[in-house]
């Protein structure tokens, strides 16, 4: 009678065995499945976070190269009308050409000179 009886208890012991190893799998995969998707969102945040990144510092290299191309057109500027302001001769006569009253003598050429 004893054999009779463990013949059941041996198929309920390989029962309840596969019954544990099938939810132990099914675990598992829904832990991996779960660090897969927090890996993934956190690179798309971090994607983002990036893009973000990456458009705040070209906005600041274009107002950073703006700002440099002003102050260069600025400093063309400044000096055209200097060389303008040393090379105009103030007090031409009539009959007097423009090489012989060439302005050397006056404080902005001068300074423009020096």
């Amino acid at each position: 009678m004893s054999q009779a009886s463990a013949a059941p208890s041996l198929l309920e012991d390989a029962t309840r065995a596969a019954r544990l190893r099938f939810w132990i799998v099914i675990v598992g995969v829904l832990v991996i499945a779960a660090f897969a998707g927090t890996s993934a969102y956190d690179s798309w945040r971090s994607y983002g976070h990036v893009i973000i990144a990456n458009n705040r510092e070209l906005d600041n290299l274009a107002k950073t190269l703006a700002e440099q191309a002003a102050d260069t057109l600025q400093t063309a500027d400044l000096l055209l009308r200097n060389t303008v302001t040393c090379t105009r001769p103030t007090d031409l006569q009539p009959g007097v050409s423009r090489t012989t009253s060439w302005p050397v003598d006056r404080p902005a050429c001068r300074r423009c000179a020096s």
